[in-house]
This record gives structure tokens, sequence and C-alpha cells, in this order.
């Protein structure tokens, strides 16, 4: 059998077609379900509270659809159905992602076919090889493993779903020369498909164009006539481009388009230079995808005229020729010239006049689909077929290799961001990202030089500024924080983050005053900014406005019940307000939201406690001790509830624990010295209160509680130095000098018995009916002050 007739009359079942995709984009993507949220993926998943979807209500599911990005309602509505199932366990959305791919490739093959079908062509074995060698592309890596670019995979999807369905319903309408039901339902399923794309992502508004163009191309067989004709639909179509772009764009869409240039670092000119040598570096990226030549943030210089850079005017005439040749080739090879229009027309609305950064490599996905297709069967269009097929081949088995290689640079935000320093050198934006990812894992001094290399790159790079004064405030340099965050400010006024951490900085720094003033700030640019008024909250906690604080945190929680600070806080309130249970309540969720915190498993257990429920506060209290055996503050706590619950020498080990792992614990040495006296044993006590003395000499209850024990133990004249220590701390504290009158008069020593009952009184001491039953005075009965002071009261 010659050559030419074996791929020929080779035919590749559909089921076989589907294991090939399938099985092919889970090998070279098998790889990628870690990969972590990076980039855009934090304001659209990780900040984004709408998709913090709980439960299928409709108040929720109205709520999912949005988001930063406008209208994309469906990616939107995905994203809360991953988290409703496994929040931010990354799993779940690299698999949807990868789903997306997978159907995506089998509609590029089944477009493919029925192309090539209606063009005449062997369709038999190319389309299998054009939807293989475009699912494997190195360069859909961005489009697939970067998750919040499911926005535009899963727009290519649909869009290309309701190309084919379009597709099938004119070629019934072509076999049975009739309007049919069927025919009538992939019309609309096509519509439907059409309307889920653009929910997506805005690039699916060029498809009525390019359906248009499909039906002249394929069905009309380019008929000049027919397009004579077709004048109504031609306006119609223009009617309904039109709708979209006001509907993207509002009424007033040249200032809309206008008003992002303000906070872009090119003009419309520049970028209307710029973005033809962009469209043809997509293509030759299309071409040799080798990892090396791909990057998630691009360093591209501005065309700031026709021949600065010289590319510039060779890249506007390279796509002038492009366009001619798709004019001049559409009779002879209709496929090509309609690829080259689909490659250039979908690339119209995110490479031409609106302000979106210059270059993504995610932004060739749609219109790469038949470029592929195209190049396939014009490679497998000549009488060497099977060297074609061969090379085709082994294409992309050499592409599925890079892709994978690829895919574990994005396993982690530090060789992500790595790579693409290191490709972009002259680009402020990796050296940050780069030194962001190191300060996550809490490589400080790594972190500040790679802001620095931002900086020096871009010394109005305000972000740099930013993350470096909060690199030293978390490295516990406040001081040193604040020049930066003031530069970052200067540069952008509005920056909210930056007036998040500059407050931050001023509090810890003791200017709450102007903490609080950079907090308003902040909140007059953004009322929903969750983060500083949680920052807030923390300030007007630290001032002990309790009611501030809980009307900031209970906003927040309004909007991100997940929060464990911010529960932790609340909790702290209501503890603070004496309100056990619903303190209690807040705590239990931040032991649910962390269950290995051990300040939440502590104060969840305090509460409790307060509550008279010793049982929980006793699990609790030893969760935390599990956890960390050395936290001082819950052996403290463990030995209270051993106390209450009556067992008194366990609770004693507990105290001697909580003093063992810190040295200045005055609350444990008072519980110890009333666990001891408990046992009687005061000497133990005294010695336990002496001991922490040293460390707390201005300790109220301490010096209370040792000079009760000194008097106790009848050692007046050292439990009268303590109390005097006490009355210095406490000069207003009526009761001390009143204990004081008592210990001197225990010694018979009258005269100061009186004079510091005489203070006792002066500072309001009021119980006569104690003055006149309390035996420590029996020394001073008879004296002139006692028998006035008696009988006038």
């Amino acid at each position: 059998m010659p050559e030419n007739k074996i791929f020929s009359s080779t035919r590749v079942p559909l089921l076989c077609t589907i294991a090939i995709i399938v099985l092919t984009g889970i090998l070279i993507y098998s790889n990628t379900f870690g990969v972590p949220f990076v980039f855009d993926d934090v304001p659209n998943i990780i900040d984004n509270p709408h998709i913090r979807m709980t439960a299928l209500t409709p108040e929720q599911l109205a709520d999912a659809v949005q988001g930063p990005a406008g209208h994309r309602p469906l990616a939107y509505l995905s994203f809360a159905f991953n988290y409703f199932f496994h929040e931010y366990h990354v799993f779940g959305y690299h698999l949807i992602n990868l789903i997306i791919h997978l159907i995506t490739g089998l509609l590029v093959f089944l477009t493919a076919r029925q192309t090539l079908r209606l063009t005449g062509t062997d369709n038999r074995f190319i389309p299998v090889l054009a939807a293989v060698l475009w699912l494997v592309s190195p360069v859909h890596t961005q489009a697939v493993t970067y998750i919040v670019q499911r926005m535009t995979a899963m727009a290519t999807m649909f869009y290309l779903l309701a190309l084919f369905l379009y597709i099938k319903a004119r070629i019934i309408q072509t076999n049975t020369k009739m309007q049919t039901k069927r025919a009538a339902l992939f019309f609309v399923a096509s519509l439907l498909s059409w309307i889920c794309a653009l929910g997506a992502k805005e690039i699916a508004a060029t498809l009525p164009v390019f359906v248009f163009l499909y039906e002249w191309f394929f069905f009309q067989n380019l008929d000049t006539d027919w397009l004579r004709r077709q004048t109504v639909w031609i306006l119609g179509l223009c009617v309904v481009v039109t709708f979209i772009a006001f509907y993207y764009l509002g009424t007033t869409p040249l200032e809309r388009i206008l008003k992002v240039y303000n906070y872009r670092d090119f003009t419309l000119v520049q970028r209307l230079l710029t973005e033809p040598r962009i469209v043809l570096y997509y293509l030759s990226l299309l071409a040799f995808p080798h990892p090396g030549r791909l990057n998630l943030n691009y360093y591209i210089s501005v065309s700031t005229s026709l021949i600065n850079p010289v590319t510039t005017l060779f890249s506007i005439l390279a796509l002038i020729a492009f366009f001619a040749v798709a004019i001049i080739s559409a009779k002879k090879n209709r496929l090509l010239s309609f690829a080259i229009l689909w490659y250039l027309g979908n690339l119209v609305i995110e490479s031409s006049f609106i302000g979106l950064e210059l270059i993504f490599e995610h932004r060739a996905y749609l219109p790469s689909i038949f470029v592929f297709i195209a190049t396939t069967a014009l490679l497998t269009s000549r009488d060497k077929r099977a060297s074609a097929v061969t090379l085709l081949c082994a294409l992309i088995i050499i592409s599925g290799f890079w892709t994978y290689q690829r895919n574990k640079t994005w396993a982690d935000k530090i060789s992500l961001w790595g790579d693409a320093s290191a490709k972009a050198s002259r680009n402020p934006r990796p050296h940050n990202n780069l030194g962001m990812a190191l300060q996550k894992k809490g490589l400080y001094k790594l972190a500040m030089e790679k802001y620095k290399k931002a900086i020096s790159v871009d010394p109005t790079y305000e972000n740099a500024y930013n993350n470096m004064g909060f690199a030293l405030l978390e490295n516990g340099s406040p001081d040193e924080a604040i020049p930066y965050l003031i530069t970052a400010l200067k540069i952008r006024p509005t920056f909210k983050d930056a007036h998040n951490n500059i407050a931050v900085a001023y509090h810890r720094t003791g200017n709450t005053e102007k903490a609080i003033a950079h907090c308003k700030t902040g909140l007059a640019i953004d009322p929903d900014f969750t983060k500083i008024r949680n920052t807030l909250g923390v300030i007007y906690l630290g001032q002990s406005k309790l009611k501030q604080a809980a009307d900031c945190f209970t906003t927040v929680l309004k909007s991100q019940p997940g929060l464990f600070e911010t529960n932790m806080n609340m909790g702290l309130i209501r503890q603070r307000e004496n309100r056990p249970q619903k303190a209690a309540d807040f705590f239990e969720t931040a032991v649910a939201l962390n269950p290995n915190s051990v300040e939440a498993h502590y104060h969840l257990g305090s509460v409790l406690a307060m509550s008279g429920d010793l049982i929980d506060a006793r699990h609790h209290i030893e969760v935390a001790l599990k956890i960390k055996p050395d936290y001082p503050q819950a052996h403290n706590a463990l030995g209270n509830i051993l106390l209450k619950q009556g067992e008194i020498d366990k609770a004693i080990t507990y105290y001697q624990k909580a003093l063992q792992y810190a040295t200045v614990y005055a609350s444990a040495s008072i519980n110890l010295a009333n666990a001891l006296s408990m046992k009687r044993e005061y000497n133990a006590a005294i010695a336990s209160l002496n001991e922490a003395l040293p460390q707390a000499p201005e300790n109220p209850s301490l010096l209370s509680k040792l000079g009760m024990l000194y008097s106790k133990t009848e050692k007046y004249d050292e439990a009268i130095d303590v109390f005097k220590t006490l009355g210095t701390v406490l000069p207003g504290n009526a009761t001390v000098f009143y204990n004081i009158a008592c210990l001197y008069a225990k010694q018979n020593n009258t005269e100061k018995a009186v004079e510091n009952l005489k203070k006792a009184i002066e500072k309001g001491y009021a119980s006569m009916e104690r003055i006149k039953t309390d035996p420590d005075l029996e020394a001073i009965r008879n004296t002139d002050y006692y028998k006035q002071l008696t009988s006038q009261r």
C-alpha cells in the first residue's frame, strides 16, 4: 500500500482520542497539584471574601459571583465551589483547571475534525495530532497551572464549545436542507455556551465575529455575493459587539479606557506601538516554547516611536504582511487564512488599546488553537506524510517534557519568582515578589536584599518600599520600617497596605495617635479593607478601649468569620468584660480554625473555668500543655483548676512547674502560696513569695499576700515592712493603713497604731463595725482617739 494511503485510511476512534488526550494531560500536569497560590491568585481567591461560600443558599451563591476582576461571575462561582468543598487546599483548584484544559483539548480535536471535513482535507489522523500538540504546549502552563487563569481557560472552553455547537447545527441544516428542531437545539446550546464564556472572561466577546467568519469561510466558501446579502446580519453583529463593549466599559468607554493609563507606566500610544512586538513574540513562543524562554512576569521595553526600538516598525509591517497573506491565501487555503485572522482577532481585546499589562503567556491560549490546527494540516498535507507525522510526534514528546519541566518551576514560589527575576532582571516586580516568597519562609535578610534590588531597578516602585517596611516590622525593627513606608505613601498616597503597615509600626513605637490616623486614612480609601480595620481594633484593644475594639473586630468578622486572630481578640475582649460564655464562643471558633494553637486552647480553658465548667476547662489546658509543655500560663491555669477540684498537691506541682518555666510570674507565686497556706505550710508559702519579690517588688497582690502570711505567722515587723511598701505602691488604699494599724496594735505600739488608723480613716476606711469588733485593735481601745472615733459613729 502506498505510504500516503496509510494515514488517509487510518481512523482514530473517539474513545481512543479521549484516552490519549486525558492520559497525556494528566501525565504532563501530574506535578502541579501542589502548586501554591501566587500573584493574582491572592486578590481574586485568597483575599476575596465573596468566594468563601459555606452554604448553598441563594444569598451566598449571588455573593459568590463577585470579585476584583469585574464581570467574570462564572469563574468566581467556580472558585466559590472549590472553597465550599475544600477551602484553600490547592489540589481541588488544580484538578478543576486540568479538567477544563482536557475538555478544551478534546474540543480542539472535534473542531479540527469538523473544519477539515468542511475543507475536504483528510481528517482522520490530523485532528488528533493538532489537539495533542496544542494540549502539551509549554506556553499553556500559565493558563492551566496558574490557578486564577482558570478565567482564560474556562472562557476558551466555552468559546470553543459554542463554535463547535454552531458548526454541528449548520451541518445538520446542510444535511437535511431544512431547519430542524435538533439544529435549533444546537443553536440555543451554542448561544448558552457563549454566555458562559462571557461569564468567565471578556475575551469571549469576539465569538460572534468569528462565527460569522467561520460561516463565510467554511459554509459559504468565501462567496462574496453571500457576503453582500448579509448587510442586516453584519449590522446586527456590529450592534451586538457595541452592546458588549458598553456592558464592560460603561456608557463612557473612552473615558474609562484612558483612566486606566493613569496607573500605568506607558501611554495609550506607547501600548499600541509595543503590542505588535508582543503579538509576534507569542508566535515565536508557540514555535519554540523552551522553558528557558517562558516567564510569569516579563520585562518589555516600551516602544516610544516607530523606530525606538527599531523592531517596532518591523513588527507592524510583519503583522500587515500576515494579514495580507490571510487575504491572498483565502481562496487557496481557507484554513491557513482563517487561522491567521483567528490568531490576530483573538488578541485584539488584550493586545491593543485597553490598558492592561503588556504581556502574559496565557493570552495566547485561545488565539493559538487554529494556529496549531492549520500548522498540523499544512505539515501533513505533503507527499511525505509519514515523515511529517513522525516529526509531529517528536514535537509532542519534546513539548510534553518541556511542559513537565516548566511546571516544576511553578511548584514553589521561590523557584517561580527566582526564575522570573533571573529572566527579567530589569523588571522590579519579580525581585519584589521573590522577596515576599523568601520573607514567608523566614529568610528576612535575603528578602530585604531582593526588595533593595527592586528599589535599585525602579526607585519609584512603591510596593518594594512597602514590603521592605513590612519585613523590618516582622523582624522587630519598627523604627527602621517607618521611613520606607513613608516613602511608599509619598509615591502613592492611596496605598492602603502601606497605611496599614505604618499604623502597625507607629503602634509598636508607642505613637498610637499617628497609628490611628493612618488606620482611619486607610479606611477612608477603602471602608471594606478588613486588614486595617483589624489593626485599628488591635490598637484600641491595647488602649483598653474595649467597645471601639469590639466594633472593629465585629465588622471584620461579618465579612471574614474565619480569621483566627480576630476571633482570638474578640474572645480576649469578652474575657476582660467578664463575659466568659461569650468569650468561650470566640475561643471555640479559634480552636476550630487552628487546633494546634496553644493560646486558643489556653484561653478557652481559662474562660470555661471562669464559667465553672472545670472538666472541659481542664481538657483544653491539658491539650495546650501537650502542644507546648513549657507553657507557664497553662501550668498555672491547670493548677487553679486542680485547686478548685480539691487536688491541692497536684495544684502545687503545676504552680511549681509554672515558676520553673517563667522566673517572673507573680500570679503563679501567689497561687502557690495560697495552695501551701491551705496545707498550713506557711513558711514554704512565704519562701515562694520572697523568691518572686525581687522580680516583682511592686506587685500589689504579691505584697498583700506576703504581708498577710507574715501576720499569720506572727512575724509582725516583717509584715509591717511589707505593708509599708504596699502603702507606697497604693498610697490611696485605706485598707493597707488599717492593716498596719492592726499590726502595731498587736505589738502594743499604740502611738503608731493610732497614727495609721487615722491615715486609714482619712483615706476613706468606713467599716466602723469592723473597727469596733476587730480583736487586733484591742491595745488602742482605751486611747482618746479610739473612744472619740467610736462614740461619733
